[in-house]
């Protein structure tokens, strides 16, 4: 498997985020550690995605990891953000949130909901977000 160009940045990222996450837990800012479970499975979908440019990466407060990818669009003066995140669970089930907006006169589309891993890529595909993800 090709993995992708900004592979070794993420893995400094979610190497890095093992260290700060035991360390806000001592010094009492978390409580929860991160789920081992949940990182593997963010690992390995990020691991499947050659085509697209690096996600930010979290531990949320719930030990879970979240993936998420952000993309500024300009419509004339007017600035918005898209936005794709992905909150990985214990199991090949994941949940979503999408923001997607056409233009600044256009209401924000906030999608969110739970769908299997190998599912949401097609989702994002079908509610035309592929460019959030995607190399620029």
């Amino acid at each position: 498997m090709t993995l992708p160009a900004w592979w070794d940045r993420f893995q400094e990222r979610i190497d890095r985020l093992q260290v700060l996450v035991p360390q806000a837990i001592e010094d009492g800012e978390r409580d929860r550690p991160i789920s081992l479970p949940s990182l593997e499975n963010a690992r390995t979908f990020a691991a499947r995605l050659p085509g697209v440019r690096q996600p930010g990466a979290f531990i949320q407060h719930d030990g879970l990891a979240r993936l998420v990818w952000q993309s500024g669009k300009v419509d004339g003066v007017c600035q918005f953000t898209e936005q794709v995140a992905i909150k990985f669970r214990e199991s090949d089930v994941v949940e979503f949130v999408l923001f997607r907006k056409e233009s600044c006169t256009e209401r924000t589309s906030d999608i969110v909901g739970y769908a299997h891993v190998d599912a949401i890529l097609g989702i994002v595909r079908d509610l035309k977000l592929e460019h959030v993800m995607t190399a620029n």
